[in-house]
């Protein structure tokens, strides 16, 4: 059998994995904190998408395949808070970022906490011969977290859209609209798989989930490697 969807994350995680390589060593170099920090929303993603990856390539056992499921979504939140964070700094709202980069950190703790005391066997399933796993964890749990990252990835994803707008510099724009439609394909992962996946096939929904992962990825490769912006100049 097959494991499809370990596999299409190990080649997002191993994406995102260069874009916060490229991103931290031009942090190294320049020492600019903002880079610093959108660096560390890569090294998350890349972080959950590899907790993602481990089943069937490191674990078989459903109880630690479980809370590889539930780490990786922790590294959502995560990466979530530091999608705020450099959201509100990018227009000099400094003073209510810290307030709300550690409220989201908490309620990742808090959900991977909840998930920990309610720790169950992953489900797995197999679909023509593709074979893969799911969460088990309690249903509030998961449209819960999913609502809060959903609502996280809108909110960022409106303020780099404001941002693009707002600039005069077409790079800036396209650099701006490229993020802000990888954040919107993050959002529509998240809510597809976590809030509303309970509606439908379990493999159809991890599968558009992972098609929206990928596109988030390309453009956000995109975005970092193929847009040169003169130094500083964000929006």
């Amino acid at each position: 059998m097959i494991p499809i969807f370990s596999i299409l994350c190990v080649l997002i995680s191993f994406s995102t994995l260069i874009c916060f390589l490229k991103l931290h060593f031009t942090y190294r170099k320049n020492k600019e904190e903002l880079v610093g920090k959108f660096s560390k929303i890569f090294l998350f993603l890349s972080l959950l998408y590899g907790s993602f990856a481990l089943p069937r390539f490191v674990f078989d056992d459903l109880r630690i395949i479980e809370l590889c499921l539930d780490l990786g979504f922790f590294f959502a939140f995560l990466a979530a808070a530091y999608l705020l964070l450099i959201s509100f700094e990018l227009f000099y709202q400094k003073k209510p970022s810290k307030f709300i980069f550690l409220g989201v950190i908490s309620i990742g703790v808090l959900f991977l906490i909840l998930s920990i005391i309610n720790l169950r066997p992953a489900s797995i399933h197999f679909y023509n011969g593709f074979v893969f796993w799911s969460e088990n964890r309690n249903i509030f749990i998961n449209i819960f977290g999913g609502a809060i990252l959903g609502l996280i990835t809108i909110i960022g994803a409106s303020l780099f859209i404001s941002g693009g707008l707002k600039s005069e510099e077409k790079k800036v724009r396209v650099r701006a609209f490229l993020m802000s439609g990888a954040i919107i394909g993050t959002f529509l992962e998240v809510v597809i798989r976590f809030v509303f996946g309970f509606l439908f096939d379990i493999f159809i929904s991890t599968l558009i989930c992972v098609f929206f992962g990928i596109i988030s990825m390309l453009l956000m490769i995109i975005a970092i490697f193929g847009i040169k912006i003169k130094e500083k100049k964000y929006f």
